[in-house]
This record gives structure tokens, C-alpha cells and sequence, in this order.
């Protein structure tokens, strides 16, 4: 087995990385079947690892509550857009960052004109996916006027806003832009909080200088970058940096 640039990779199942994530993500993990997986930017990602580590991929479908919570059965790593919160720290090992996100919404087009300012967000009756980073944001910071209606996965985020149970949902940047793209939803605005994307092993795992030192390697030679390009920024039909910035402070 090849020696990562510090520590060794010890899989938790022979000749395999692991990795738990939670089907499907848009942009990120294309498909529900976990054996099917064959495209998306952490699949990419989590494909390369294996290939740094010299062992084959193997995808667990974990629930997301399950991953923030440190629960990740026999993976080795979890890639599932996790945002690094010290609550995360405190349950497991979280790696370097491969991406950075901010909380941005998604509406049923046309009806989207009106989402300008933290008061106008407010008015709206929200969606968002449980456990999440964005729960807490949208609780703490956007406080809607309307308790929002709080869902299992990013599916039925998409979903309550296309059949009007909700006026607005919350996602990742990069997700909501990768929905955005089947021209189901729009994504009028985006508020001005960024988080760092990363991966997260098991407590106490031994794995953690390998994963890190596979994942400097693939940023420094700019494997992550391109990876980005092809299987985020280049389906993404709405430039970022043309997207309103909601305003949470002055």
C-alpha cells in the first residue's frame, strides 16, 4: 500500500476507503444507489482519495443526521457538503477544507423578485433540511416571521418549494445552483455567511494525517479545482457572482 506524505491509511474495510455520504446530492453525488454513483464533485473527490490511498471506493448511504452527529457506521470519511462547526469537532475528526459555501435560496421562478433584503427574508415562509448549519442559520440569523417548515434531505427542500408548501428553501450555494440548472427553481439571493466544506472521519480514527495529506496533495496539484469545474462550476447555469447578496449585518 502506498505511504501518504504523513501517516498511514488503515481502512476500516480491507483494500477499500469508505465513505459515507447522503444520496442523492445534486452536484455532488449523482444517483441513489450507492453501487451506481458515477458522477458529482465529492464522488470525484472521493474517487481520487482512493486512488492517492491505493484502494477502491466504496459508498455507504448515511443519513445526514446521522453524519453531523459523528455516526458513520464502518466508513473510513464522510464527504457530504459537512460545514466545519466546533460542534462537529467535539463528536469527530474533521479534515483540511476542500471548498467553501454560503446559505443561499431557491424559489420557484417568477416568484423570486421580492427576496431583496434580511426584512423582505424574514416575511417568507422557509424550508430547510434538519441538522444541518443552515437550520441554525436561518433560526439564529434570518429569524422568519413563520416557523419554518423543517425537512429530512435536500430533496424535499427542492420539493416543498417547486409544490408551494414553502416560499423560499435554504441550501448550499453550490447545491442550490446545481438544482437551479433543471430550471425547476431559481436562486434569487444568497446571504453573506461562508463556511468551509470538509470531510469528517470517526472519532478517534488513525487516519486523519493520511486524508489530510491525500487532500493537500490534490488541492496543491490542482486536482480539486478541476474537479470543481467539471462537476460543479460548469453545469451551473447562474454565474455566483451575479446572485444578490442578502446583507445579516452591517
Amino acid at each position: 500500500m502506498r505511504r501518504a506524505a504523513s501517516g498511514d491509511f488503515q481502512p476500516s474495510t480491507k483494500g477499500a476507503l469508505v465513505v459515507a455520504t447522503e444520496l442523492p446530492a445534486p452536484g455532488f453525488w449523482d444517483g441513489k444507489d450507492p453501487a451506481k454513483v458515477n458522477g458529482g464533485f465529492e464522488w470525484a473527490l472521493a474517487d481520487a482519495l482512493a486512488h492517492e490511498l491505493d484502494v477502491k471506493l466504496v459508498i455507504h448511504n448515511v443519513a445526514f443526521a446521522d453524519i453531523a452527529a459523528g455516526k458513520l457506521g464502518d466508513a473510513d470519511l464522510a464527504l457530504a457538503q459537512i460545514s466545519a462547526t466546533d460542534q462537529r469537532r467535539d463528536v469527530a475528526q474533521l479534515t483540511v477544507p476542500y471548498g467553501e459555501t454560503s446559505p443561499a435560496a431557491v424559489a420557484r421562478p417568477g416568484t423570486e423578485e421580492d427576496l431583496d433584503d434580511l426584512a423582505t427574508a424574514q416575511d417568507k415562509r422557509w424550508v430547510v433540511q434538519g441538522t444541518t448549519t443552515l437550520e441554525s442559520f436561518l433560526d439564529d440569523v434570518v429569524r422568519p416571521d413563520a416557523a419554518p417548515l423543517v425537512v429530512r434531505t435536500t430533496d424535499d427542500v427542492v420539493s416543498a418549494v417547486r409544490d408551494g408548501r414553502a416560499d423560499v428553501g435554504l441550501l448550499d450555494l453550490p447545491t442550490a445552483l446545481s438544482v437551479a440548472a433543471s430550471g425547476d427553481v431559481s436562486v434569487p439571493a444568497r446571504f453573506d455567511r461562508e463556511e468551509s466544506i470538509v470531510g469528517m472521519l470517526p472519532k478517534g480514527s488513525d487516519n486523519l494525517d493520511a486524508i489530510d495529506s491525500a487532500l493537500r496533495r490534490l488541492s496543491a496539484d490542482g486536482t480539486v479545482a478541476k474537479l470543481r469545474n467539471r462537476w460543479l462550476d460548469a453545469d451551473f447555469t447562474i454565474d455566483p457572482h451575479d446572485i444578490d447578496v442578502i446583507r445579516t449585518h452591517s
